[in-house]
């Protein structure tokens, strides 16, 4: 059964309807249920899978970047020398940090371009659960894939300016 109650008035109301429903059916006990409790019970497990996802997402993220960093540190470190002469011949630490940055960046871009279709057969297949959902556009991936190409830039760049801005007669008297 299904019943409105006026909020001001609802322990009342409560008290009445269990009285009639006890009278009319003595056998069956009375429980009350309110529909936003019902509504949020449904969706409860989605916000919990929406919470723990976030939390494997920044957990991948922070330890994706920190061994970019790490490989990113020790490419550069590894062609010190290459890095010096192209100061030597006028190469600017942006110029560097692009170069450095690029190989990273392709990567990403092939990665992106491979898991684009993966998630969204995901997501569709995870949507399909909802009466009413948004479908998903192009412009939500472009941008996902435009802040992890950004956040592989500046990881690696971080560390392609520091090697950049070093003497560049110190790096190429290293043997």
């Amino acid at each position: 059964m299904s019943i409105r109650l006026r909020p001001d008035r609802q322990g009342e109301a409560l008290e009445k309807i269990g009285k009639t429903i006890r009278a009319l059916s003595p056998g069956h006990p009375f429980a009350v249920r309110f529909l936003d409790q019902e509504i949020d019970s449904l969706y409860r497990t989605d916000r919990l899978a929406g919470r723990l996802m976030l939390i494997i997402t920044a957990t991948a993220l922070f330890l994706s970047s920190l061994g970019l960093f790490g490989l990113a540190s020790f490419s550069s470190q590894r062609r010190t020398k290459e890095i010096g002469i192209r100061k030597v011949i006028g190469a600017s630490a942006a110029q560097i940090a692009v170069l450095l940055s690029r190989e990273y960046a392709v990567l990403v871009c092939a990665a992106n371009i491979i898991a684009w279709p993966v998630s969204w057969v995901i997501v569709q297949k995870w949507l399909r659960n909802f009466a009413y959902h948004a479908e998903p556009s192009l412009w939500m991936f472009l941008a996902a894939g435009g802040m992890i190409v950004l956040t592989v830039f500046i990881t690696v760049a971080r560390t392609a300016v520091k090697t950049a801005t070093r003497n560049p007669v110190l790096s190429l008297r290293q043997e």
